[in-house]
């Protein structure tokens, strides 16, 4: 994603979860300098979707 609403894990507190799309976020982490999130179902690249925690 190239911008994003979801906290991911840190400073003891858990990531935030939600949807991407009809995708389930299950997870949010950093790492090497990017959010990465975890979801299941798809999401397909270069589609704009709707996200919401």
């Amino acid at each position: 994603l190239d911008q994003t609403i979801f906290y991911p894990e840190g400073g003891g507190q858990p990531s935030d979860r939600g949807t991407i799309g009809a995708a389930k976020v299950e997870y949010v982490r950093f790492q090497n300098g990017e959010i990465i999130h975890q979801v299941t179902g798809e999401v397909k690249e270069g589609e704009t979707m709707k996200i919401a925690l």
